[in-house]
Parts: structure tokens; C-alpha cells; sequence
């Protein structure tokens, strides 16, 4: 009973964060906007593998807000902010994956379904229609990375971008290895881990650096040495 009234407790906080770091930007209809896409979701806390990630229960919302924490730390660090849009990055942000609510079982990109979700819901509340046209094309191009390097992409674009990439990486891509491999075997051993992160994980993350931003590579770098040490700390537990 003490166990679940303290995992409450954690969840009442991190819910009341979650509250006073929007409202701090000076929006506080950003967690009204969060709050609608949890809906549209229609999660409570995890959504099934179908439409997140292979294997495990991958909450959508949850890595919602994770993208918006990377924007926020990407643009807090950028010094270029005088060219970025910041409102409607954070409110392309929230949206950037709402699409995923109706895509399933068919063939349609969910950056291009969300984008009359975002559209309606930023219409009825009386956004300017050159703003709202602003958010969707953020949204509808989030997905499209091969730009990344693209002269004269939009910074707004391409920090939503590097965001999106930046997350599942990192250490919580090496929980998720951890999940991912007793997923498909209870039985696993820490060798199987081991397996899974240094045929999957370290393969990925060992390609080209994909960021672009100063602070974004920095970042990329930091997750990247970080998995590199706990492969090869965890090697050396298991490994004779």
C-alpha cells in the first residue's frame, strides 16, 4: 500500500513540474494543447506496441513531451533564437505526432494526419491563419529528416527534427534495449542485453552524426558516449 501511495505521490509531482514549466514559458494553454493530444491519443499512460515501438508498450504522449524537454533545451542553448519562431515551435511540438491517433491500419503518414487535427484545434480558438499555416507545415515536415542538411531549412524545422531524433537515445534507449529484449524472451539473460544494445543501439548511434545545430551535436555526442561506456561496463560485468 506504502508502494503505490509513494508511486502516486512521484506521479502527482512530476504532473505539478510538468504544469509550472509550461506555465513558466508564459503559455499556460501549452498544457491545455498537451492535455487534447493525450486525448486524441487516447492513452492514459502507455499505448500498445502497434502504434509505438516494436515489442514494448511505447507511450506517444510520453515521448511527446520528451521532444518538447529536448526543443526547449535545443532553443535555450541556441544563439540564433532571433530566427526562430519560438510560440509556434513549441505548439508544433505538442502536435508534431497527434497524426498517429487516426493512422493506424493505414497508409497515410501520420505528420500528414495530423495536420488538420492541429489545423481544427488552432482555428476554433481564434490563431491567426498565418500562424496556424505556420504550425502545420512544422508539423507536416517533421518527419521529413533527409532535409536535415538542407540549405536554408527553417531553424524552427530543424530543431523539431533534431529533438525528435535526439529522444530514445541515449540512456533511454538503453532502458528500452533492456525492455525490448525481455519483451521477446522472459528468459533473457544480461547477455542478451548485451547482444541486443551492441547489435542495435551502438550500430545506430555508431553512423554519422545526424544533428546539425552546435547544440544539438553536443547533445548527440554526450548519449552516444554514454551508451559506448555502459556496453563496455556491461561487458565487463558478464564477460568472463
Amino acid at each position: 500500500m506504502s508502494e503505490l501511495m509513494d508511486r502516486e505521490a512521484r506521479r502527482l509531482e512530476r504532473k505539478e513540474h510538468e504544469r509550472k514549466t509550461l506555465e513558466a514559458l508564459g503559455r499556460p494553454e501549452y498544457f491545455e494543447m498537451l492535455e487534447f493530444v493525450k486525448k486524441q491519443l487516447h492513452e492514459e499512460s502507455t499505448e500498445s506496441a502497434g502504434n509505438g515501438k516494436i515489442d514494448i508498450s511505447y507511450s506517444r504522449y510520453d515521448h511527446t513531451k520528451r521532444v518538447l524537454a529536448w526543443v526547449l533545451r535545443l532553443y535555450e542553448g541556441s544563439k540564433h533564437k532571433e530566427e526562430i519562431r519560438f510560440d509556434e515551435l513549441v505548439i508544433a511540438t505538442i502536435f508534431h505526432d497527434v497524426g498517429r491517433a487516426v493512422v493506424l491500419g493505414t497508409n497515410i503518414p501520420h505528420a500528414q494526419a495530423g495536420v488538420p487535427i492541429t489545423k481544427k484545434y488552432l482555428e476554433e480558438r481564434g490563431y491567426a491563419p498565418e500562424k496556424v499555416a505556420y504550425v502545420c507545415d512544422l508539423v507536416a515536415r517533421h518527419s521529413d529528416k533527409y532535409r536535415m542538411r538542407e540549405e536554408g531549412l527553417d531553424l524552427g524545422l530543424l530543431m523539431l527534427m533534431e529533438a525528435d531524433l535526439m529522444d530514445d537515445m541515449g540512456a533511454l534507449g538503453i532502458v528500452m534495449d533492456c525492455m525490448i529484449t525481455e519483451s521477446r524472451n522472459p528468459n533473457a539473460r544480461f547477455e542478451d542485453c548485451l547482444d541486443h544494445m551492441t547489435g542495435y543501439t551502438l550500430r545506430q548511434q555508431e553512423e554519422e552524426n545526424p544533428m546539425v545545430t552546435p547544440e544539438a551535436i553536443a547533445f548527440w555526442d554526450e548519449k552516444t558516449r554514454l551508451s559506448r561506456q555502459f556496453v563496455d561496463a556491461l561487458r565487463r560485468d558478464v564477460m568472463l
